[in-house]
């Protein structure tokens, strides 16, 4: 078994990636706040997800002029964007 996947805790077994345009949308108190590339993988035993290889930074932060547009893009544009709570 690699060690560079994660492995689902209940199962053993390798999570597979499934989505390697993912996108975390980070939330505090008052709304969406910082915008970030990740992956998203699955157990597939278990079909459990999660989402790991975030970048150094996120590609978009709340403070920019464009930050509404960029996250009606994303929304509307990927597979899978999570909203995260802080």
């Amino acid at each position: 078994m690699s060690h560079h996947r994660p492995v689902c805790v209940k199962d053993g077994r390798e999570m597979r990636p499934v989505d390697n345009d993912a996108v975390c949308v980070d939330t505090a108190d008052f709304g969406p706040c910082q915008i970030w590339c990740c992956d998203k993988w699955r157990c597939p035993e278990c079909g459990f997800e999660m989402l790991v290889g975030f970048g150094q930074g996120p590609f978009a932060e709340h403070y920019q002029e464009d930050f509404d547009k960029i996250l009606s893009e994303v929304r509307a544009n990927r597979k899978t964007v999570v909203d995260s709570k802080q």
